[in-house]
């Protein structure tokens, strides 16, 4: 866009309505005028206009993939949450195994005192 502006200015600067521009190399001579001139300008700013529409478009596109991504990445986490949800946590695991090698214990001295039973009958 600064390089259009800046060729509008330089356009306008040596190309003013009085001044005649020499084609170098082909001896043909340009002289602007006021109409030729406003016609230059028009069209620069048609290509400006159209340069910025085709920017704001880009800039959309690549914004709504933008919150396409992270609206997955965010589904993402909250599966995981969810999931880290259901996990039994240390605590949990600790109190368990506890009861349960109570639970054993018990198990094996009832087991060994059956079999005890059993030698003194024997």
């Amino acid at each position: 866009m600064k390089t259009l502006i800046k060729a509008l200015l330089i356009t306008l600067c040596i190309a003013g309505p009085a001044s005649a521009i020499t084609i170098a190399g082909t001896g043909w001579i340009y002289e602007p005028t006021p109409q030729t001139l406003a016609e230059r300008v028009w069209a620069l700013e048609k290509e400006v206009k159209l340069r910025a529409e085709q920017s704001e478009q880009a800039l959309n596109k690549a914004t709504q993939a933008m919150e396409k991504r992270l609206d997955g990445m965010n589904e993402f986490r909250d599966t995981l949450k969810d999931q880290a949800g259901t996990f039994v946590t240390r605590a949990e695991m600790l109190a368990v195994s506890g009861i349960v090698a109570t639970i054993v214990s018990i198990f094996i001295t009832i087991v060994l005192n059956i079999i005890n039973v059993w030698k003194v009958k024997a």
